[in-house]
């Protein structure tokens, strides 16, 4: 099995997944259709099936999206998850 290394602690694909979904739910970004994150090379893919969604995503990643897109892929999960995190902490102490 493989894993993705956050800190010291080891994650398998599959928790991240879940950890990535409900992190995106809080945000109010519903329209999750398929999460694929592919631990060996540290890459993350998201389906959805709103483009603002996709495109929500994007600006967690400080990316620009492709006019109507709705999927975002990076080559650096941890990276991404880790903003996400942030973006969920941040927002959770705002309200």
């Amino acid at each position: 099995m493989d894993f993705i290394e956050i800190g010291e602690a080891k994650y398998a694909s599959e928790e991240l997944m879940n950890l990535a979904t409900s992190n995106l739910f809080e945000l109010g970004i519903n329209s999750v259709e398929s999460i694929d994150i592919h631990a060996p090379s540290n890459c993350i893919t998201i389906g959805f099936g709103d483009p603002e969604d996709a495109h929500a995503a994007h600006a967690i990643a400080r990316r620009v999206p492709s006019p109507g897109t709705r999927v975002f892929r990076s080559q650096d999960a941890v990276k991404f998850l880790l903003e996400l995190n942030s973006v969920v902490n941040s927002w959770g102490h705002d309200r």
